[in-house]
């Protein structure tokens, strides 16, 4: 019997990231080696098809940043401040969750604040001593570009790294998460 016990305890271990992401929520989990894990929510496409996913990464003094991950790629591009794309390999995050409670609606800079007094906005991070940040989506060159809109704004343009520049947009795609059981508008 102790033998037994001894050998279902690991096993149990091993299992319970798994059964951590039977969650109705999205949630962020580690990002390491550059695998994907099976839950990760797929933000777009790349123009050749390949997935686009939904990343966060951590900058010292500025905060947690969306960004793009490729399955099988250790590091990520962050759009940072003022024309900057920083190379992260550590501190790196990837959205997970049901990809069925997650959905893009196509706004602007002057209406995003509208759009999110009555739908709930995917919490994509922070930047250090301004506020919390959103994600965004734009299709260019035939793919996808995920990147972050700064809600605390005025005025939100989304950035998003373009061939290691950051670029802005004011037409975008907002992810919107959609609650169970809740009436959206």
């Amino acid at each position: 019997m102790l033998r037994f016990t001894f050998l279902l305890f690991p096993f149990l271990l091993s299992i319970i990231p798994q059964c951590l992401s039977l969650q109705a929520d999205y949630f962020w989990r580690d990002y390491t080696n550059g695998e994907v894990p099976l839950d990760a929510v797929v933000g777009g496409k790349l123009a050749n098809g390949k997935n686009v996913y939904i990343g966060q990464a951590y900058i010292a003094h500025q905060g947690e940043v969306i960004c793009e991950i490729f399955d099988g790629i250790k590091k990520v591009y962050v759009p940072a401040f003022q024309d900057v794309v920083q190379k992260i390999e550590k501190n790196v995050k990837i959205l997970c969750g049901p990809q069925q409670n997650l959905y893009w609606v196509p706004t602007d800079s002057k209406n995003v604040h509208t759009l999110l007094v009555s739908n709930i906005g995917v919490r994509g991070g922070h930047e250090d001593g301004k506020g919390e940040i959103n994600i965004g989506r734009i299709n260019i060159n035939g793919g996808s570009k995920i990147g972050k809109i700064d809600t605390y704004f005025n005025t939100v343009p989304m950035y998003y790294n373009n061939n290691l520049r950051e670029e802005s947009t004011m037409s975008y795609e907002i992810l919107l998460y959609k609650k169970h059981n809740a009436i959206l508008n």
